[in-house]
């Protein structure tokens, strides 16, 4: 404590230039502490403390947007898979099995990360979840890192880790984009914000419906979902 009161006697008999040259510096890291934290709060790029105030929900990040949409939405089915699932309406499938669905198409996930989703959701929801519809492919099974670890303090309602979240380089390159796409909207992409396809894929603007799907299945299979052999020891602990 003597020392903070020596810095500061000092500080004020120094000489001017000395001194506002020691207050800016002071008040830029104050501000750089305090603000960004503020500023993270209230645009909450992954929704962690709410949904979103000046801009609508935007479903994209999906292994760090999952916690906050599986536990506060309003759904009683859950649609899980990988990125065979990104073309599925949520009007197809609630008219189909009569309920209010929720839709989260991890591209490139794994079964660890699809099987995470689930435990969140029947934890938030419990007897008020219905229905879980799992669409499986080979895709899951050939790979044993689950990917939502990246934003493993997304998943744990430790407050004391917050400051990943406040101070996540990610969590700025977000905000970033979502200031952006409010600030010029004309650069929107309008299925990211569309609830109906929620976590879907866009191509040039155009919904990538069944005639898509089929025009583009050998280019898919040859570039982007070749098919690779799956990983035994995936599977048997699976199965």
């Amino acid at each position: 404590m003597k020392k903070i009161w020596k810095f500061f006697k000092k500080l004020s008999d120094a000489e001017t230039t000395h001194r506002k040259w020691c207050v800016f510096t002071l008040s830029a890291t104050a501000f750089f502490v305090l603000g960004t934290p503020l500023l993270v709060f209230v645009v909450d790029p992954f929704y962690r403390y709410h949904e979103p105030l000046f801009y609508d929900m935007v479903y994209y990040k999906v292994y760090a947007t999952a916690p906050r949409i599986l536990k506060h939405q309003n759904y009683d089915l859950l649609m899980l898979g990988t990125s065979m699932t990104r073309n599925f309406f949520l009007s197809d499938i609630d008219s189909a099995f009569n309920c209010k669905s929720v839709k989260l198409a991890a591209s490139g996930g794994t079964i660890a990360d699809l099987c995470k989703f689930f435990e969140v959701s029947h934890k938030a929801k419990g007897e008020k979840l219905k229905r879980v519809i799992f669409s499986l492919d080979i895709y899951p099974l050939n790979k044993k890192d689950p990917h939502y670890t990246e934003f493993d303090y997304m998943y744990r309602n430790d407050f004391s880790e917050d400051y990943r979240y406040l101070f996540s380089r990610q969590t700025f390159s977000s905000m970033h984009y979502l200031v952006k796409r409010k600030l010029n909207p004309k650069r929107q992409r309008k299925h990211q914000s569309d609830r109906n396809r929620m976590f879907a894929t866009e191509y040039k603007g155009k919904k990538y419906g069944l005639t898509k799907v089929l025009k583009d299945a050998l280019l898919n299979e040859r570039i982007h979902h070749s098919m690779t052999p799956y990983d035994p020891e995936v599977s048997v602990k699976i199965l």
